[in-house]
Parts: C-alpha cells; sequence; structure tokens
C-alpha cells in the first residue's frame, strides 16, 4: 500500500515516527512498497522539504520503479540463495568423502561395520565438541602419518 504524507507535522498515524524525524525539516514522505510473490520485502522512500510535494503522478512513478527495483531485489535474493546452497552441497559431498574415509580407518582397525565406525566419529565429535569432519580429518591424519608409505605419495 502506497503511502503518502503531504504534511509530517500534522501526520497523526504514526507519532513515534513523526517525533523521530521532526528535527529533520521533513515536510513531505511518500513511501510505496517492494512486493514480489505476494509478499513485502521492503520499502522505497522519498521525502522532501516542501509540503504537499508528492502527486498522484509522483506515486505512479515510484510504484513503477518499486516494482523493478522488487524484482532485481528478489532475484539479488535468489542468486544469493542459490550460490550459497551449492556451497553447502559441495561442502556436504566433501564432508561425506572425508568422513567415509575416517569410516574406512576405523573399520580397517575393527570396527565392526560402516555403522559402528560412524557411531565412533559422532561419540568422538560430541565429546570433544568437535564438529564430525573435524575429527574425521584427524582420524585420517593419524593413519597417514602412522603409514607414511601409504599416504598416496
Amino acid at each position: 500500500m502506497t503511502v503518502r504524507v503531504d504534511e509530517i507535522d500534522g501526520e497523526t498515524r504514526w507519532p513515534q515516527w513523526t517525533a523521530a524525524v521532526a528535527e529533520l525539516d521533513l515536510r513531505a514522505m511518500l513511501s510505496v512498497p517492494l512486493v514480489t510473490s505476494g509478499a513485502a520485502i521492503g520499502a522505497i522512500k522519498v521525502y522532501s522539504g516542501q509540503p504537499a510535494a508528492y502527486n498522484a503522478r509522483a506515486e505512479r512513478l515510484l510504484e513503477l520503479f518499486a516494482r523493478q527495483a522488487a524484482i532485481l531485489l528478489s532475484n539479488t535474493q535468489a542468486l544469493a540463495d542459490a550460490r550459497r546452497l551449492s556451497a553447502q552441497l559441495i561442502e556436504a559431498l566433501n564432508n561425506r568423502d572425508v568422513i567415509a574415509q575416517a569410516q574406512g580407518v576405523l573399520i580397517a582397525q575393527g570396527a565392526a561395520n560402516d555403522q559402528a565406525a560412524f557411531a565412533v566419529l559422532a561419540t568422538a565429535s560430541q565429546r570433544s565438541n568437535t564438529k564430525l569432519t573435524g575429527v574425521a580429518r584427524r582420524v585420517i591424519a593419524s593413519a597417514i602419518s602412522r603409514n607414511p608409505g601409504r599416504s598416496g605419495t
């Protein structure tokens, strides 16, 4: 919903806001929501030192601008979310491999199966308050340091 205030001094809908901007010498304000997919994601606000500075044409122009700005902002957020998800998936795949390698080391050292090896890693993670992948990396490093000829180099 577009909000136009022609004279801030006489505005009664938002008394805390009008009190807060009283010292700024603002006289008029126009606010248009940024709406995308039916949800408000922000607002564009313009202010003037002149009373009644905005008219129906100004409202319409700001509404048109707000539509485009909302699309841009939404797309930017979607791209950032996609990049974050991609990084998380890559990390999960890498972590899965590290955990599987550590499970293999523990099975080679006598763990009954992959579930038992995972339980050992999880217990060590909880007891040391360390991420599971950190524990797995230490298990792998320990195995490599005990078998330098088998490090793959």
